[in-house]
């Protein structure tokens, strides 16, 4: 068993309006939990858009900041799926989703056996990161929490826009609770959570970068699979 676990402000719970039908009917996320993230200083349970978890088993979690903590909404959306999880699942394994992602077909879509190999997460796999030197600035951030730890030291090319290198993308991303506890410590500070910045231009965050980092950095056994074989779809709603 494991639990699904989306975050959404106005425009997510928008989407997925017309992604859940999609999850329900095609790959019967009837059956599990789920943990619903909800920006409460956007949105409250009595919006009729709540309406699509009816018949489901869900907890809600209310997430609130007005920018002060955060400056951007998705650095604030993006923390909550990082940190939040860990602190309410009660399963071994969670499903953070995106809620522009969409089953097309009833295609099992997940192999049970892979829970039980110790990976840490399993998502799909990607060949970029943006911009070229976001990883020498996790390298930097992880010198001063993890003296003395070999960076990752990716080579790249300071005039173009990203790098290439082997990495995930994770709008479908199954992850082992109790590594994201650990993993979520590592943003806590002074009572606040902070993601590192992967930008020297702006404060830019991103959650599967940071988290495959740190599973490369620390060595971390995981897994990457293409959902997309078995009946899902990213796009745009």
């Amino acid at each position: 068993m494991l639990t699904v676990v989306v975050a959404i402000d106005n425009i997510h719970l928008n989407e997925l309006q017309k992604s859940l039908p999609t999850w329900i009917n095609f790959k019967g996320f009837a059956k599990y939990p789920f943990l619903v993230i909800y920006d409460a200083s956007q949105l409250h349970p009595s919006d009729d858009r709540f309406e699509i978890f009816k018949n489901l088993n869900v907890e809600f979690v209310a997430f609130k900041d007005h920018l002060t903590t955060y400056y951007t909404q998705r650095e604030k959306m993006l923390t909550a799926l990082t940190v939040i999880p860990g602190k309410y699942v009660k399963t071994k394994y969670y499903l953070k989703i995106d809620t522009d992602c969409l089953a097309t077909n009833s295609d099992k879509w997940f192999d049970e056996t892979w829970l039980d190999k110790n990976y840490v997460f399993i998502s799909n796999p990607w060949g970029t990161t943006k911009p070229a030197n976001a990883i020498q600035l996790l390298d930097d951030w992880a010198d001063e929490k993890f003296p003395g730890i070999k960076p990752l030291n990716l080579q790249f090319n300071p005039d173009n826009e990203k790098i290439k290198h082997k990495r995930i993308i994770s709008w479908i991303f199954l992850c082992n609770t109790e590594w994201s506890v650990k993993m979520a410590e590592y943003f806590h500070h002074d009572g606040l959570y902070k993601l590192p910045s992967i930008s020297d231009k702006e404060y830019k965050v991103s959650q599967d970068t940071v988290l495959w980092y740190l599973a490369e950095l620390h060595g971390y056994k995981y897994k990457t699979f293409n959902f997309k074989s078995k009946g899902w779809i990213h796009k745009r709603l």
